[in-house]
């Protein structure tokens, strides 16, 4: 098996202005890496789809992510509601409040004892460090129980809430400490590390800053504690690309980096509906592009077409009917 996102899926309740409202739209961070990877799946048995389910979650949302792996373990937890929330929408799809209805409903790997799932070759979070970093020791900890001896690979998308000047360090630390392969910030949240909450002033796109800020995740091979792991540092840029800095396996002393265009150019704004989940898209096809090709760059190219999808579409859109191969050969034209 190759991916498993761990967290929760969201029911979201949409309100834009003169439209009518959209109820129970499938949203969160693992229903959209989850789509991500399956999209640059062949055989659907390759993922693995792990959530919790309340007395009031769609039974017709159950049978379309059905249709995207024989993987699908719901776990039910009839006494509670589904985890709801509700979006605003103003004037674009770029001004977006996000509210939480109701309390989240997050697997943990605690619940992936006695499934394939645990083996799995790559896992996706969503969450603070210290959260993280407490799952995947327990996620090392169950596979070594279990007889796996390969180390998991992780991708890890900090929680905006927990992207603060204070808490830096332990961000830092969490990135050199050998347990995760990419941390993925947006560039507004990685800009948050660098600035008070009232400092309004970085508030423009800078390419160089985005640059600088990232490399202060990256530590030279003097500090680094595990010198023969590789960490790559993806800035996810919406409408800017994307930003690749990454440690070769050879040296921590020579960075590699790139930056990428976006799939949607500004000529083809048009075709963007909605940026919910793009992001966490984005890192579900660049899981699978890196067990693809064990490249960083071109593993952020497939992140790019994955997220092109999402955002297309409010919601979720049919998995038949995206040519993710295609498309992508499309963009790895242009680079």
């Amino acid at each position: 098996m190759n991916f498993v996102s761990i967290g929760g899926v969201w029911l979201d309740e949409i309100h834009a202005s003169g439209k009518e409202v959209l109820r129970d739209v499938a949203g969160g961070a693992v229903a959209f890496a989850t789509l991500g990877a399956r999209l640059f799946t062949a055989d659907p048995s390759e993922i693995g789809f792990i959530i919790k389910t309340a007395f009031d979650f769609p039974s017709a949302l159950l049978g379309l992510f059905a249709t995207w792996t024989p993987n699908l373990l719901i776990l039910p937890c009839p006494g509670q509601p589904s985890a709801r929330g509700r979006v605003h929408y103003g004037e674009s799809s770029s001004d977006r409040v996000f509210t939480r209805l109701t309390p989240s409903l997050n697997t943990t790997p605690s619940d992936l004892i006695n499934t394939p799932l645990l083996g799995a070759k790559c896992f996706h979070f969503f969450d603070t460090a210290a959260a993280v970093s407490s799952q995947i020791d327990e996620l090392c900890s169950l596979r070594q129980d279990a007889g796996i001896a390969s180390k998991p690979l992780v991708i890890w998308e900090p929680h905006p809430k927990s992207c603060t000047p204070k808490a830096l360090e332990e961000h830092k630390q969490l990135v050199a400490s050998g347990k995760v392969l990419v941390f993925s910030p947006n560039h507004v949240e990685l800009g948050a590390f660098f600035r008070a909450s009232n400092d309004t002033r970085d508030a423009s796109f800078d390419r160089g800053r985005v640059e600088r800020q990232s490399r202060a995740f990256l530590l030279s091979s003097t500090e680094a504690k595990y010198p023969h792991d590789i960490v790559c540092i993806l800035i996810r840029c919406a409408e800017h690309g994307c930003f690749v800095l990454h440690t070769p396996p050879s040296s921590k002393e020579h960075h590699h980096s790139a930056w990428l265009s976006p799939f949607f150019g500004l000529e083809q704004s048009d075709r963007i509906v909605d940026l919910t989940g793009a992001g966490n898209a984005f890192l579900g096809g660049c899981a699978m592009g890196w067990l693809e090709t064990n490249d960083f760059v071109r593993a952020a190219a497939y992140g790019n077409v994955a997220a092109s999808f999402a955002l297309e579409v409010v919601g979720l859109p049919d998995v038949a009917s995206c040519d993710a191969r295609s498309r992508l050969a499309e963009y790895e034209g242009r680079l």
